[in-house]
């Protein structure tokens, strides 16, 4: 199997390569340090990942009497109009929910009609996060959203007076979130522990841990790719 930190160092390799005309030698520390690199970064990211698939399957369960969200709410300003602004992402009834919300004002006062509506009474911008009881219907009156199976989305613009409203989401389902960010992590962990399992054993069987080759006949340095044995404390 190709591991993605020797496939993006092999090709930062022939990028140096060919940079110096083909004719120049590439020092094997500088290459070591970047798989390294490259390595860790990633191993980074499939961490995340893995924090967020372990915070999805424990919101799921609790998603069905319990609605968490994240809000986020700003003003948008032009020359000809103002808008008013909520995205929010959510956790409701085995869902996860991306949410947009915008009330636009248009015309030369618009921007005096949003802060007499909403600014002058307090309404506060920048990010929120709250909780709620979970909507017991939302998928019932939600039947007729476009989508297919654990996928689904809603657009729509209510654009029959000033202010102009516009309103969407997507949904998708907690498993399938889950499922897509635990997926690569979780088989790069069972490989690494199989992979070191595999090192521990035939390390005890006197073969080469990077080849397998016996060093029964050759116990200082294997003749089959030249790696030296780990030397035990």
């Amino acid at each position: 199997m190709i591991r993605p930190a020797r496939l993006i160092a092999a090709f930062y390799h022939r990028s140096s390569f060919l940079s110096v005309g083909g004719g120049g030698n590439i020092d094997a520390r500088e290459g070591v340090a970047m798989r390294r690199f490259i390595r860790g970064f990633l191993w980074l990211i499939k961490g995340m990942l893995l924090v967020i698939a372990l915070g999805v399957l424990v919101l799921w369960p609790r998603s069905y009497w319990q609605k968490d969200r994240l809000v986020h709410q700003r003003i948008v300003e032009s020359r000809a109009s103002a808008a008013l602004e909520w995205r929010w992402l959510s956790s409701e009834r085995g869902y996860i929910w991306a949410s947009i919300y915008c009330i636009e004002w248009a015309g030369p006062l618009a921007a005096d009609e949003l802060h007499q509506s909403y600014l002058s009474k307090g309404f506060n911008l920048g990010w929120s996060k709250g909780s709620q009881d979970a909507d017991r219907e939302m998928l019932r009156y939600r039947g007729g959203d476009m989508g297919w199976g654990p996928v689904r989305w809603k657009m729509q613009t209510v654009a029959t007076s000033n202010p102009k409203v516009k309103d969407g989401d997507i949904r998708i389902s907690d498993w399938l979130v889950a499922l897509i960010c635990g997926a690569w992590p979780s088989v790069s962990l069972a490989l690494l522990i199989r992979r070191r399992a595999r090192r521990r054993r035939v390390a005890l069987t006197g073969c080469c841990a990077k080849c397998g080759y016996d060093l029964r006949a050759s116990p200082d340095r294997c003749p089959e790719c030249g790696a030296l044995p780990e030397v035990k404390a």
